[in-house]
């Protein structure tokens, strides 16, 4: 399937009208770290992950954007999907292997995490990547009170994680409220839902909240206060699963 999406990917740019030349935006941004030998005790700087960027706009359409991650466990193709910010009645889409709009951290990358490796409580739920799949969104800007408002549905497919397999449909939604407090400070408010079937053919709801405070201090500098929850439950076992997220962050 990621092989089927990734040649339409590049061959709707290549071929795209008043675009003879593939010729797109590269990106290339890569951590690193400093480890300790396990064997020798000595510390040493080591290249984790480098990550590649390809975009490029597909007239009238949208933009494609494929990235690409090399790490010590080999290459990956982390998302391969086209953008399509201005389709009918106001409507956004994203078509292809994406990382799919759960909470706030989930579509981030690694390198623009403010701390190492992945969010534990996304790892442990869904795999070192997160929540990656082969599919479609599409999402609306709400006309609310709010600074900003939209709502996302997806349907999603492909690969198995830690919680979803990739035989079955994954349903997904995420509703995102922005509201600007003052001049200098925001707060971003999000319930996200995922709804699919395990491995061994259970039913699987997942619930998210993300809650977000950014305040400006001074010129350049900013305090940020992230906090995310995802609880978890089926319909072949009555436990609840519960995992949060909490930073606090001053840049």
């Amino acid at each position: 399937m990621i092989r089927i999406i990734a040649l339409l990917v590049f061959m709707v740019v290549a071929f795209a009208e008043q675009q003879s030349v593939f010729n797109p935006d590269i990106g290339i941004v890569g951590d690193i770290n400093v480890l300790k030998n396990a064997n020798t005790g000595a510390y040493a700087p080591a290249i984790g992950e480098v990550e590649m960027n390809f975009s490029a706009p597909v007239d009238p359409l949208g933009r494609a954007i494929f990235t690409v991650s090399v790490g010590q466990e080999g290459t990956e193709i982390e998302e391969a999907y086209l953008k399509l910010p201005e389709l009918p009645n106001g409507l956004i889409g994203r078509f292809g292997r994406v990382k799919v709009n759960f909470n706030h951290l989930n579509m981030l990358h690694a390198h623009v995490f403010p701390f190492l490796g992945q969010a534990r409580y996304l790892e442990d739920f869904f795999g070192e990547a997160g929540v990656v799949k082969d599919g479609f969104e599409f999402g609306s800007i709400l006309p609310t009170f709010l600074s900003y408002s939209d709502l996302t549905l997806g349907y999603f497919g492909g690969n198995s994680d830690n919680t979803f397999s990739g035989d079955y449909p994954l349903l997904s939604a995420k509703w995102n409220n922005f509201m600007e407090i003052g001049d200098n400070s925001g707060v971003e408010l999000g319930a996200s839902l995922l709804n699919g079937t395990s491995t061994l053919n259970a039913q699987v709801t997942v619930k998210g909240i993300n809650f977000r405070v950014k305040q400006q201090v001074g010129m350049h500098d900013s305090l940020i206060w992230d906090n995310e929850l995802l609880y978890s439950n089926s319909n072949q076992d009555s436990n609840t699963k519960i995992g949060t997220f909490h930073y606090l962050g001053y840049n």
